[in-house]
């Protein structure tokens, strides 16, 4: 007797259940082995240093000292200018600061500061020399640096410069080259011009206005030289020096020289 299959219901599928699986995710290991307590040294150091900071500030800066050559400012302008670093802890006073109020001072130059223990600011500055005046309201120093004309300066006896921003290098060269070919016979400059075509005038203290125009500035220059050597000073009001090899000279008057 065949025995009959029954049959899977109608309108369901079965379903197979599956093993499940586990769920691995790998880190991959570092190239290298850090011991924790490696890892905890900036934290100690970072701790330490603060700690040391808040104790050591205990210790403030009581107060500024000034040293230097200094004739244009006074040690106690310094000062004044610097003293909100008073108070501040040692550790944590901002030098910054005292350079940055120091900055504000026109012909300061070669300026050092340091914190000196147990509690004072140590400033030791020098002042740049003046060489000239510029168009008559700054001055120019003897490096070339143009600064405001200190309130307290004394500007008597000082050469003026005119020119442009843009003629001024040739202008300090030219104040330099004819100072020193003429200084050695007791003639200065009382005054250089340089136009805004580039050409060149100067006065002396002889009283002389001389012309040197806008070529060979020193080949000319070096004649003059040889006319303030060698020709009656008193005599001659002024001389123009823009030939090839001569010289144009303006005689004084009877009256001028009387």
């Amino acid at each position: 007797m065949a025995i009959k299959k029954r049959a899977a219901p109608r309108g369901a599928t079965p379903v197979t259940e599956k093993n499940p699986r586990n769920l691995q995710i790998r880190i991959p290991a570092l190239p290298f082995n850090i011991h924790w307590s490696v890892m905890l040294i900036p934290v100690l150091l970072g701790m330490l240093t603060w700690g040391l900071v808040q104790v050591t500030d205990r210790w403030l800066i009581s107060e500024v000292r000034v040293s230097g050559n200094l004739d244009i400012w006074s040690a106690e302008d310094l000062v004044n200018a610097t003293s909100s670093v008073v108070g501040q802890g040692f550790f944590s006073a901002d030098i910054d600061q005292v350079y940055e109020a120091l900055n504000a001072f026109p012909m300061l130059t070669a300026v050092q500061v340091k914190k000196r223990w147990p509690g004072y600011i140590e400033i030791r500055a020098r002042e740049d020399i003046p060489m000239a005046l510029l168009n008559g309201n700054q001055v120019i120093s003897i490096r070339g640096v143009v600064s405001d004309i200190p309130a307290q300066m004394n500007v008597h006896g000082l050469a003026l410069i005119r020119s442009d921003m843009a003629n001024l290098p040739d202008a300090i060269q030219y104040f330099r080259f004819v100072q020193q070919a003429l200084g050695t016979q007791g003639t200065g400059v009382t005054s250089l011009t340089v136009s805004s075509t580039g050409s060149v005038a100067v006065d002396l203290s002889n009283h002389w206005h001389v012309a040197l125009g806008k070529r060979a500035i020193e080949e000319r220059v070096k004649r003059l030289e040889k006319m303030v050597s060698a020709m009656p000073q008193e005599r001659i009001a002024g001389i123009d020096l823009r030939y090839g090899k001569g010289a144009a000279i303006q005689w004084r008057s009877e009256q001028e020289k009387g």
